[in-house]
C-alpha cells in the first residue's frame, strides 16, 4: 500500500475481520472515521468496533497483499529454515534464524535456546531498517516459532508486530507473490531502536523458585506435550518430568493445524485459568 502512495496505516486494517467494513472500499474512502479508530485500538476496543474471529495479533493471509513488502520478516528454524527460505519465501521478506539470530549458544544454564545478547539482537534489527515504530509481520511454517520473535520484539519495546496466521502455506494458498534465493539484503536506512525492556514479560529461574516456595498467587503452565509433561518420554533433555506445581496446556491445543483457534475456542482451552493470577509459561527450551 505504501508503494501506491496510500495511507500507510491502512496496512493494518486487515488485522481483524470487520463485519461492516469492506477493505477494497476503504482503499478509496480514506476519510472513513473508523479507519483510525481501528488502527489505534487495542483488542478490547477493536471488539467494540465489530471485530470478530481470531485475536488481533494475528494477520489474515487473505489481506496480506496490502502489506508493504519492506515490512515482512521471515522466521523459521535451524538448517531447515535457511533451506526452506532459499527455496521459497514471501517476496522481499528478510530471514531471521532461530539459532543464529534469536538464540545464544547453549551454556551451563539457560536451556537449548537461551535468549541472545539483547544488544546484538537489536543491532541485527536495526541493520535491516527496524525502528521502534516499524510495523512488522513475522511468519514461519505455522505460528509456533514466529511467536518467539513476536515475543522478543515486544520484550524490547517494539509494539507494532503481528504474526501471519497459518504461516507461509496460508500465504501461498492465498496467491501471495513468492520468490526464491539468498536472504534479502536490506536497502533501507539503518533503523534506530530505543530499547524499552519490558521485564514483566520475563522471569528468571531464581525468582520462580521463590514464587513456588512461597506459594504466591500464580499459575505455571507447561506448554509441552502431555507425554513430556508426565515424564513418560523425553526426546531432547536429560531429565524428564516437569517443574513442580505446573499445569499442562499443550501448545498445539490452541491451534487447528497451522492456524490459531477462534477466540471462543481459545476461551475453552484456557477455561481454568484465573485471570487475577500471574501466569507463567514455559516449554522445553
Amino acid at each position: 500500500a505504501q508503494h501506491n502512495n496510500e495511507k500507510p496505516e491502512l496496512l493494518w486494517t486487515f488485522l481483524a475481520q470487520i463485519e461492516d467494513l469492506d477493505i477494497e472500499k476503504l482503499k478509496v474512502d480514506m476519510n472513513n472515521p473508523k479507519i483510525d479508530k481501528i488502527i489505534e485500538s487495542d483488542a478490547k476496543d477493536a471488539n467494540a468496533l465489530g471485530v470478530k474471529g481470531t485475536p488481533t495479533i494475528f494477520v489474515n493471509e487473505k489481506k496480506l497483499n496490502t502489506l508493504s513488502h519492506k515490512e515482512l520478516f521471515d522466521l523459521v528454524e535451524t538448517d531447515y529454515g535457511i533451506k526452506a527460505y532459499n527455496n521459497s519465501h514471501i517476496k522481499n521478506a528478510f530471514f531471521f534464524d532461530l539459532e543464529g539470530d534469536m538464540s545464544a549458544k547453549k551454556s551451563v544454564h539457560g536451556g537449548r535456546h537461551p535468549l541472545p545478547d539483547i544488544a546484538m539482537f537489536i543491532n541485527k534489527l536495526e541493520a535491516i531498517g527496524i525502528s521502534n515504530d516499524t510495523k512488522i509481520l513475522v511468519y514461519d511454517d505455522d505460528i509456533s516459532v514466529a511467536a518467539r520473535l513476536w515475543w522478543m520484539l515486544k520484550y524490547i519495546g517494539i509494539t507494532n508486530v503481528k504474526i501471519l496466521n497459518g504461516g507461509i502455506n496460508a500465504a501461498a494458498q492465498a496467491g501471495i507473490e513468492m520468490e526464491s534465493g539468498e536472504p534479502n539484503k536490506s536497502n533501507h536506512l539503518k533503523g534506530k531502536i530505543d530499547a524499552r525492556i519490558n521485564n514483566d514479560l520475563l522471569i528468571e529461574m531464581d525468582e520462580l523458585k521463590t514464587i513456588i516456595s512461597k506459594g504466591k498467587n500464580y499459575i505455571l503452565i507447561d506448554s509441552r506435550s502431555p507425554e513430556r509433561y508426565k515424564g513418560l518420554i523425553e526426546p531432547y533433555d536429560k531429565i524428564p518430568g516437569r517443574i513442580p506445581t505446573s499445569i499442562n496446556i499443550f501448545f498445539k491445543d490452541v491451534m487447528n493445524e497451522n492456524r490459531i483457534k477462534e477466540v471462543e475456542d481459545l476461551k475453552k482451552v484456557y477455561n481454568n485459568i484465573d485471570s487475577d493470577k500471574m501466569v507463567i509459561a514455559y516449554c522445553g527450551s
